[in-house]
């Protein structure tokens, strides 16, 4: 069954590879990917996305006694302080799943658990389904599309993947202030993936938090469809960023080279290879 099933999902990956690169687009779906991590509750704002929910203007407000710190996936507190989140049994006879189930994993949690701890970093074959199990690493974008994959598969629909812009700076990204400061700006916008799970934010990136937690500088909010994470990802970062740059004397090669030196910053930080 193993055998069968990873060879299923293996095809699946080399067609959608394909496709992407026929399209001129590269076939590295975390050529978008941003940092951090942290736990907060989720708002609901306008339709859009696939008729999901988008938030324009992110309400900052916090129920009493919610602290982001003590939902932190990256916190002292263990995974556990979720019971009710993730806690559901992954479901065969879907292929990724079947695929998954075979690595050992039955439940949620499990999954969740383990890609948290990965290195954070690009797959070299980050298109195919299950890269960040086969290569053993993954960014925000890989890692949170995976478990949604695997969560709505196994009839989760309260999964959802969510993109997240933010105002990147030092005190929410440690290891991205040296660059921005050499340019001569303060921040920029940056694209992250987490789940939402019941109006709670999830993030299982699996780095340090800042001083402040990323989600305290959202500035929209978005939940595309798993399979359209690359695009609409891409899409959502690029209008702000170019949106941003225009504002601060940049045209858009340079805006993304500085983004990309944030990110290199950023795997370098903690040891990490970038490819």
């Amino acid at each position: 069954m193993r055998g069968r099933a990873t060879e299923a999902v293996a095809e699946e990956g080399e067609a959608r590879e394909g496709e992407a690169l026929e399209d001129g687009r590269s076939a590295d779906a975390g050529a978008d990917d941003g940092p951090e991590a942290g736990v907060d509750q989720g708002l609901e704002g306008d339709e859009g996305d696939e008729g999901m929910a988008v938030n324009n203007s992110v309400d900052r407000s916090r129920r009493a006694g919610d602290d982001p710190a003590m939902y932190s996936a990256s916190s002292s507190v263990p995974f556990n302080a979720f019971p009710n989140l993730l806690t559901a049994s992954i479901r065969p006879g879907d292929p990724l799943c079947d695929a998954v189930i075979a690595e050992g994993f039955e439940r949620l949690d499990q999954l969740a658990t383990h890609v948290q701890a990965l290195p954070y970093k690009r797959p070299q074959h980050a298109a195919h389904p299950l890269a960040v199990l086969r290569e053993g690493c993954g960014t925000c974008s890989g890692k949170h599309q995976l478990l949604a994959r695997v969560a709505q598969a196994s009839g989760c629909f309260n999964v959802m993947l969510t993109v997240g812009l933010y105002d990147m700076n030092e005190d929410n990204t440690p290891g991205v202030g040296e660059v921005l400061d050499a340019a001569g700006v303060s921040s920029l916008p940056e694209a992250h993936c987490y789940l939402t799970v019941d109006h709670q934010r999830l993030d299982f990136t699996g780095l340090p938090r800042g001083r402040r937690s990323v989600f305290s500088a959202l500035t929209q909010e978005h939940f595309p469809h798993p399979d359209a994470l690359t695009d609409r990802k891409g899409l959502i970062h690029r209008q702000a960023l170019w949106a941003w740059a225009s504002g601060h004397g940049m045209d858009q090669h340079q805006a993304w080279a500085l983004r990309e030196a944030c990110i290199e910053a950023l795997v370098r930080r903690h040891g990490l290879g970038m490819q």
